[in-house]
């Protein structure tokens, strides 16, 4: 009879990759984020319970606290989904008004290329 003991650390392991799951991972985080932000915009930071996020993703609360995070979490992804242009956290020196500022070549230029990043 062979004991049964720890399982040695040198024992490899194969690492589970399904490019599916990881899609259906995206498109739920996708679904909270933006549910996220037509909540914090209609009702500000008080008036959007994370049970209401979930709800209007169509996720469970659990599902919400594990793709994206406690509340202040969530309004940071979505600040970051907005200035990102929809692509997500994007470094500011990659964001598309930031990039216009710096192309401007007068000041009243720079101003209307950063202001255009608020407004449009």
């Amino acid at each position: 009879m062979a004991k049964s003991g720890p399982v040695s650390a040198s024992v490899n392991r194969r690492r589970y990759v399904s490019p599916s799951r990881a899609a259906a991972a995206a498109q739920t985080r996708e679904r909270v984020v933006r549910a996220a932000r037509e909540l914090f915009a209609s009702n500000g930071w008080e008036g959007t319970p994370i049970v209401e996020v979930a709800r209007r993703a169509d996720v469970s609360v659990d599902t919400v606290y594990a793709t994206v995070g406690r509340k202040p979490v969530l309004l940071r992804q979505v600040v970051d989904t907005v200035l990102g242009e929809g692509r997500g956290p994007v470094p500011a020196e990659r964001r598309r008004y930031v990039e216009d500022v710096r192309a401007a070549a007068t000041a009243p230029e720079k101003i209307t290329a950063y202001a255009g990043g608020w407004v449009g």
